[in-house]
């Protein structure tokens, strides 16, 4: 499932992706988009295929997803605000017992209901139990030109996860990063930046059991330890996997590649829902 608070443009593309996987019988798709289905102002959900997927799979509340067969769930920039106390433990639960695989990605409009004072004793505690990160308010964080693109840094280069593995044939783990960064096959000292990511919603630190995948690496986005900013991090929680993405801007992909941008979304839902179990019979009643 998708859910998202509007139609971004990573969304948009991650979209396109999932209904041809769907017209392929290689994936199930449904979609919550916060903006349009539902929205008061437009009488409620569509009727008939919006999106690339039927009226029975648009959903203008969050669906109750103990009952329902979903391995993944990615969300972008989604106002959780918006959820119930039931939706939110509800989503914990699948998360912890039924495998499930949770994506969250920051944004510039909704994330900073994570990251308010007092949101983790509140409703949305389960959700930030989830996040392998905790977050910092933007309101506090000194502004910073988001107008050159910057590379992404992977701490751990011998051992990361398939979906980071962008050139499948090849037996680097991070195949494909460096062409898309700088044209090259291989990383060169003096190598020009061609291309990049240009913006993350900051953390404040990482959890003890969390794994930080890939850094960003502007100078002026480093946390108070001087350490480069998390940009994905990764985290078990129960029999699921958690993974936090610092800004929906991995579209970028497809201006060196479409197939690299293809590819990290086709593995990562496949990592992240691999434990992913079927309801349970008392799940249903």
């Amino acid at each position: 499932m998708l859910a998202a608070g509007s139609p971004t443009r990573e969304f948009h593309f991650v979209r396109a992706l999932l209904v041809h996987e769907v017209e392929a019988k290689r994936a199930e798709l449904s979609i919550y988009l916060q903006s349009m289905l539902g929205a008061k102002d437009a009488g409620g959900p569509r009727k008939g295929r919006v999106l690339g997927v039927p009226a029975e799979r648009q959903f203008s509340d969050f669906p109750e997803i103990m009952k329902l067969q979903y391995d993944v769930i990615v969300t972008f920039d989604l106002d959780w605000s918006r959820l119930k106390d039931a939706q939110l433990a509800a989503l914990k639960k699948w998360v912890q017992t039924r495998g499930g695989g949770l994506v969250i990605i920051g944004g510039p409009v909704n994330t900073l209901t994570l990251a308010r004072p007092g949101a983790a004793k509140g409703k949305l505690k389960p959700l930030l139990e989830l996040l392998p990160v905790v977050l910092e308010d933007t309101r506090l964080v000194e502004a910073r030109a988001a107008d050159k693109p910057w590379r992404l840094n992977f701490p751990a280069a011998k051992s990361q996860p398939s979906f980071l593995k962008l050139e499948p044939s090849r037996k680097n783990a991070l195949a494909g990063w460096e062409e898309f960064f700088t044209g090259n096959r291989e990383m060169k000292a003096k190598a020009e930046l061609q291309r990049g990511i240009y913006n993350y919603y900051p953390v404040r630190e990482v959890k003890k059991d969390a794994t930080i995948l890939a850094t960003f690496s502007d100078p002026a986005a480093r946390l108070k330890s001087g350490k480069e900013q998390p940009y994905l991090v990764l985290m078990a929680s129960g029999k699921g996997k958690v993974l936090w993405i610092g800004s929906g801007e991995l579209w970028r992909l497809r201006q060196y590649k479409e197939t690299y941008h293809e590819r990290f979304w086709v593995e990562l839902a496949k990592y992240v829902g691999a434990e992913a179990s079927r309801p349970l019979k008392s799940d249903k009643k």
